[in-house]
């Protein structure tokens, strides 16, 4: 049988059955809702994201970038009537906030007390001992929500390679 370390030197990732109990799953999960009902959309914030259009325009390049310092809420490709880029007195969702949001990221895990909790938590780290890294470092956490009828294709992505 192959250990957890060998499968994650040959995949790149790890799905560990039963991970988190069903009480963290629901503490995230509410954690979440709460960050989505807070979330105020407007220009200066809304931004697409795209695993298939990487072609963001400067606004959303730098909105992007300073994620990787904050709790930013991503929209679906499809969330808007019009572009926001280009209207700017109203942002205008198909469906409501809460099935519009493609992810949340990039510092959940630094930023927020139920995010940090998980993940900083013995479980997690022991897990990255059995697989044998050295000086784990947590430098990016998200939040993927999959939507019905809006979500944008999601391509195959190995993070460790």
């Amino acid at each position: 049988m192959t250990s957890q370390k060998e499968l994650f030197q040959q995949q790149g990732y790890l799905v560990i059955p039963n991970f988190a109990s069903d009480e963290e799953i629901q503490q995230l999960k509410n954690r979440m809702k709460e960050l989505v009902d807070d979330f105020q959309p407007d220009t200066e914030n809304v931004t697409v994201f795209s695993t298939v259009n990487q072609d963001r325009k400067k606004k959303q390049d730098k909105y992007f970038l300073d994620s990787a310092g904050n709790i930013s809420f991503f929209f679906e490709e499809e969330a808007f009537y019009e572009d926001p880029e280009t209207k700017q007195s109203e942002i205008k969702l198909k469906v409501d906030k809460s099935l519009s949001i493609n992810k949340v990221g990039h510092a959940l895990h630094d930023l927020d007390d139920t995010f940090k909790n998980f993940s900083y938590s013995s479980k997690l780290y022991d897990v990255t001992q059995q697989i044998g890294l050295e000086d784990p470092r947590l430098v990016q956490s998200m939040y993927i929500f999959k939507q019905p009828n809006i979500g944008g294709k999601v391509n195959l992505f190995r993070g460790h390679r």
